[in-house]
């Protein structure tokens, strides 16, 4: 999901933060800010999903898992960020 908060430009300097924010046998899911300097214009989040060949859903190779870690920082949702609900 998505939240548009307030527009970007053409030339603007934006920065993207991304947080791994969730671990599972079979998912992830990073949630992202999108800046313009401290203001806030954007948040999402992607829910990724390990699959087999035939794309069905499978757990992630141990490997895999061992790259991404622990989660260490959750994030509030994008409802609860300031000026989400404005």
């Amino acid at each position: 999901g998505q939240r548009f908060l307030r527009p970007a430009g053409y030339d603007d300097h934006l920065t993207i933060r991304t947080t791994l924010t969730e671990v599972g046998g079979v998912r992830v899911r990073f949630d992202y800010e999108i800046l313009r300097a401290d203001e806030l214009l954007t948040t999402g989040h992607t829910i990724l999903a390990s699959c087999n060949s035939k794309g069905r859903p499978q757990r992630m190779p141990p490997e895999l898992r061992s790259l991404l870690g622990p989660v260490r920082r959750k994030v509030r949702p994008a409802s609860d960020v300031q000026g989400a609900n404005s």
